[in-house]
């Protein structure tokens, strides 16, 4: 869950957050990357109310008290959306890499716009921005944004793909849309004459995020609740257990809250991150581990160490500033009616 100040009032998450997470994907590998990215901050459905403290921008002159204040909170999100490149741009034209940014929005706000309200009288034209660190040459065309990926690609000597060429030697020559649709025809459904008749790609399982989701810890803080501690957690995280996905409250990227469990000794556990989709797809999970209940008399012993205990080897190297945290953690709990007598718990890896 975004942290609230990274919210707007309608719960989208802010453009803001996307800089650190492009610059990670950039990071992730030391050959070239190819990063799509959708930000949410100007969806609707706009407010008909004011609910905004301070406004940069106010507005006034529309046929109703409602329409003004609809246009007032949509115009002060894309406002702080062109923040937002601006900072994001900055952090591009330093990077160690080439760069190019591409950016158009693929639909106007949902506001009852007609053509008559549009000044080149068409509802589905956006105009795009194409941004770089290595000095291109500044070139303006209209062009479908289906031809967008092809177009960039040609401008810095990528020619791979079929598509991708085909976009680039022929858009502006006879039967074009044609043969597009015969060329995508055959990839599609037909015999895949362009591969010489086999498909040379291979599916690959999808994978969530640039960064490993882990499982560190599992610990009972009373009848039916656990902690449950590592790393990269998501909204979207659930709990397998023996195979069977079991929904949890998540806290933070590192903590979940199990309210309604029971968990045996022996049990295997992992984390599953689902798929937002209909599909519910799980995307990723950690490896497989073996649950392990110590015995209340045990924990007794030491009372210091209940903070301590690791969950076989996957916590080696806990920085001390992380467990500070997940002890604090366990404070919170307490304070809000969580009982202070927790059963400490281990997992092993297969």
């Amino acid at each position: 869950m975004a942290d609230e100040n990274l919210q707007n009032p309608l719960g989208w998450v802010k453009d803001s957050v996307l800089t650190d997470e492009i610059i990670k994907c950039l990071d992730s590998t030391d050959s070239p990357d190819y990063v799509y990215t959708i930000s949410v901050q100007g969806h609707g459905d706009y407010p008909s109310e004011p609910i905004l403290d301070n406004p940069s921008i106010t507005v006034s002159g529309s046929p109703t008290d409602e329409l003004n204040c609809k246009w007032e909170y949509y115009v002060n999100q894309i406002h702080e959306m062109d923040q937002f490149v601006k900072e994001l741009t900055d952090a591009l034209a330093d990077y160690p890499e080439d760069v190019i940014l591409v950016m158009y929005g693929d639909h106007l706000p949902t506001m009852g716009l007609t053509v008559e309200d549009l000044k080149n009288k068409y509802l589905f034209q956006t105009e795009y921005v194409i941004w770089d660190n290595m000095e291109l040459e500044k070139k303006d065309a209209n062009i479908a944004a289906y031809q967008m990926a092809a177009e960039v690609m040609n401008r810095v000597g990528i020619h791979e793909g079929n598509v991708f060429r085909y976009h680039q030697a022929r858009r502006q020559t006879k039967n074009y849309q044609a043969d597009l649709e015969m060329l995508q025809y055959d990839i599609l459904y037909g015999k895949q004459y362009v591969y010489g008749g086999k498909n040379p790609y291979q599916k690959e399982k999808l994978h969530l995020g640039v960064e490993e989701v882990t499982l560190d810890k599992i610990e009972k803080i009373s009848d039916g609740r656990y902690y449950i501690t590592g790393t990269n957690f998501t909204q979207s995280a659930y709990l397998e257990v023996n195979g069977e996905l079991v929904e949890v409250t998540y806290v933070s990227p590192t903590t979940l809250l199990l309210t309604d469990g029971d968990l045996q000794d022996g049990d295997e556990v992992d984390i599953a991150i689902r798929s937002n989709s209909s599909t519910r797809k799980v995307l990723s999970r950690t490896e497989t581990q073996i649950y392990h209940e110590t015995s209340k008399a045990q924990t007794d012993e030491s009372t210091e160490d209940t903070t301590e205990t690791d969950m076989g080897s996957q916590t080696e190297g806990q920085t001390e500033e992380q467990t500070e945290t997940k002890t604090d953690e366990k404070a919170d709990a307490v304070e809000n009616g969580a009982s202070s007598e927790k059963s400490e718990t281990t997992v092993e890896t297969q």
